[in-house]
């Protein structure tokens, strides 16, 4: 698409430059003499100027469609090992880093970055941080920072992930990047979470939720309310995180965002269960684990399935909790997560079974 924009681009400018030649050379007597098919033009130059105005404006059209195209495209979302979900950079977004470079330099931090990219997809954190950080090595770009900094944090390297959103804003910041410096923020805000800096935290979400409303950024907004949601639960604010998990799920219904609004839903379950709200949890996470089966999120299935299992817990049907923490641990299996949760799932699941008999 972007290929074929760049192209109609080139073509009306072209067209339009013709254009402009034949008309000034219409109007030039010598040029006239020495080309005489052009005198045959002049009874033709309203034509010929309202078409040099008009492939201008299409050029000016299909160029400003491409950069709106491709600022769109350079963040994407991603979804960390244990179903959380984070603006991520694109190849896309890291090619617009690499303009007026050198070109070997630039081969090497594409490919590296290409390297973290499949590492990423096949949950790899380890060896994608290892490519991301050598991509950032050749040439500093914003997306591979950003995205060194979304390994570390999957990995629970919480301060160097810290610096490495950082290092991302500062080059966001400069660069005027008002998109990539909200998804730091972001970055940086969860990284401040992850060290128990909770105020800290909040006031980098807070940034990032500024920054996306400034560009119309619908899934930044809603990511940056689900942090402050979660900063908020840290800090037993449970009223306020429901609110703000709530306009999350707004916003992803309103872009019609399906892993989003699983997401949020999952979280707005966990939120119901502490406030007491039982058959409001249930709901909220049957919902959920709906909309991660549809789009076959597995790590969204064995979160919607072990918040099942905290609300049976709580209602004290222990039984019911265990068959939903074996499917949990079923679809972790499935989806080769291995994390803190998965794990914390896996020793709860046998607690139970012990107190049920069946140790």
């Amino acid at each position: 698409m972007l290929l074929a924009l760049t192209a109609l681009t080139a073509l009306f400018r072209c067209l339009s430059l013709v254009s402009v030649l034949l008309l000034v050379g219409a109007s030039l007597r010598p040029v006239r003499k020495r080309f005489p098919a052009l005198g045959r033009l002049a009874a033709l130059r309203s034509g010929i100027g309202l078409a040099t105005i008009l492939t201008w404006l299409l050029g000016s059209g299909a160029a400003g469609l491409r950069d709106w195209l491709e600022v769109r495209g350079s963040l994407e979302i991603s979804q960390g090992p244990e179903g959380e979900l984070a603006q991520k950079a694109s190849p896309l977004g890291l090619q617009r880093g690499l303009r007026a470079t050198d070109a070997e330099l630039i081969i090497v931090a594409r490919e590296a970055f290409l390297s973290g990219e499949h590492a990423m997809a096949a949950r790899r954190y380890r060896e994608g941080e290892e490519a991301y950080a050598r991509s950032v090595r050749a040439i500093p770009t914003m997306a591979g920072y950003l995205n060194l900094g979304l390994t570390r944090l999957y990995l629970e390297d919480f301060r160097p992930g810290e610096a490495a959103f950082r290092t991302g804003l500062d080059i966001a910041r400069r660069a005027g990047d008002v998109r990539g410096a909200g998804a730091c923020l972001d970055g940086v805000g969860r990284a401040a979470l992850g060290q128990g800096h909770l105020e800290e935290a909040l006031v980098s979400h807070a940034a990032a939720l500024g920054a996306h409303t400034e560009i119309g950024d619908m899934a930044g907004r809603a990511i940056a309310h689900a942090n402050i949601a979660n900063v908020y639960r840290q800090q037993g604010r449970l009223e306020e995180a429901l609110l703000a998990h709530r306009e999350a799920f707004a916003l992803y219904t309103r872009s019609h965002n399906l892993l989003g609004r699983a997401n949020a839903l999952d979280r707005l379950s966990d939120i119901y269960r502490r406030l007491g709200r039982l058959d409001e949890a249930l709901r909220a996470s049957r919902e959920a684990l709906s909309l991660d089966q549809e789009i076959n999120n597995d790590p969204g299935q064995a979160r919607d399935l072990e918040g099942i299992a905290e609300v049976y817990l709580a209602q004290g049907e222990r039984r019911a909790a265990l068959g939903a923490l074996k499917q949990t641990l079923a679809v972790y299996r499935r989806a080769g997560v291995v994390s803190k949760r998965a794990q914390a799932a896996d020793q709860l699941a046998g607690q139970l079974q012990v107190a049920l008999g069946g140790g």
